[in-house]
């Protein structure tokens, strides 16, 4: 047995072991490594509210394949998390911080679609297939973007993204490798992701994806 062992400052916390490739990890010392990491990378002032902590729980329990919990509350493990909700609620906090739970052989790689679409005017088709196939990754702030344009042809750079994504995970599993995780962060609604997208997109979105959404009321923790 294996411990999961986590940096705060320069203290050490076990947050969990691992056995045979199958993590376990200590509900109560998960909570205070977020908590006291958030306000290491974040700022002192940062803060996980209780009316989140039930969202965030469901969303751990997919991340880290708690197979009793994700049965519970009908979620799927192999597949990735779809996170929706207003401006300001946190969303790229969380989605940076969660990773940070798993074992350090497992590195969570975070991108701005903004930033990929820029790379898409540079780069070309290449970009797509670059973010299509790694292995742990999260797209942030889905529906930010412009429109991709390599010499002088337009391309809807995150949807070619997802797509091609779908096509690279189910053939994966079809190898019975359920080894990639896949997060999306947006403000957008199903409705809003459909019209920019399309409706192939939002088929694959909730073919792939847990959704998970902050509630349209949640307030900017920005302000």
């Amino acid at each position: 047995m294996k411990p999961i062992v986590k940096k705060i400052k320069d203290k050490n916390l076990c947050i969990g072991q691992l056995e045979e490739k199958k993590a376990t990890y200590f509900q109560n010392k998960v909570w205070f490594f977020l908590q006291q990491k958030g306000k290491e990378l974040f700022g002192k002032k940062f803060s996980i509210p209780d009316q989140d902590q039930p969202l965030i729980q469901k969303i751990i329990f997919v991340l880290i394949r708690d197979e009793v919990n994700c049965k519970k509350f009908n979620l799927n493990f192999n597949k990735g998390i779809f996170l929706t909700g207003p401006v300001g609620v946190g969303k790229t906090s969380i989605t940076n911080l969660l990773p940070l739970l798993l074992p350090s052989s497992l590195i969570f790689y975070h991108y701005s679609c903004r930033n990929i679409a820029f790379e898409y005017n540079q780069k070309g088709a290449e970009v797509i297939q670059k973010y299509a196939e790694k292995r742990y990754v999260c797209f942030d702030d889905l529906g930010a973007e412009a429109t991709g344009r390599f010499y002088g042809k337009d391309c809807n750079t995150m949807a070619e993204i997802i797509l091609s994504r779908y096509d690279f995970l189910m053939a994966m599993q079809a190898k019975g490798n359920h080894h990639f995780q896949t997060i999306i962060t947006t403000n957008l609604t199903a409705t809003e992701v459909e019209d920019r997208y399309g409706e192939r997109v939002r088929s694959r979105i909730r073919e792939l994806f847990n959704l998970f959404a902050y509630p349209p009321n949640a307030k900017d923790k920005r302000n």
